[in-house]
């Protein structure tokens, strides 16, 4: 595993390892948690909040923030710290302007991270269970 290059568009691998406990395996347990995650809270992050629904959006937006900061995806973590802004500040305007390109840029790392995760597992012997979380779901 020490071997394999791992690349993954969107997201800085080399910081994500370092944030993640500094080695590859660590790292896709990592993404293996945060895509099941992402995959049970993708209906929130995808619809654009009105005022019944903007408080339970403001907190998934806040914990996506973090994980997707930890796993080195820095600008669509920053994307996701603008919209939590917003949401304290209840600027619907800027929500509803940005919240669309946030979610179909979040789909697409969603992908992007559920096919390393596929690819870890066919080249990981050692951790043949790279996508056992997503299969139990």
């Amino acid at each position: 595993m020490k071997d394999m290059e791992i690349s993954i568009s969107g997201i800085n691998v080399e910081q994500g390892i370092m944030n993640s406990g500094g080695t590859a395996e660590k790292y896709f347990r990592v993404l293996n948690v945060l895509y099941k995650d992402l995959m049970e809270k993708m209906p929130i992050l995808q619809t654009i909040p009105d005022e019944s629904t903007l408080r339970n959006f403001q907190i998934q937006v806040h914990a996506q923030k973090s994980a997707l900061a930890i796993i080195g995806a820095k600008e669509i973590s920053e994307k996701a710290a603008l919209l939590e802004d917003a949401c304290k500040r209840e600027d619907f305007d800027f929500i509803q302007k940005n919240q669309p390109v946030f979610a179909e840029e979040l789909t697409e790392l969603t992908g992007n991270i559920y096919t390393a995760l596929e690819s870890a597992s066919a080249l990981m012997p050692e951790y043949d269970n790279a996508l056992q979380i997503i299969e139990d779901m």
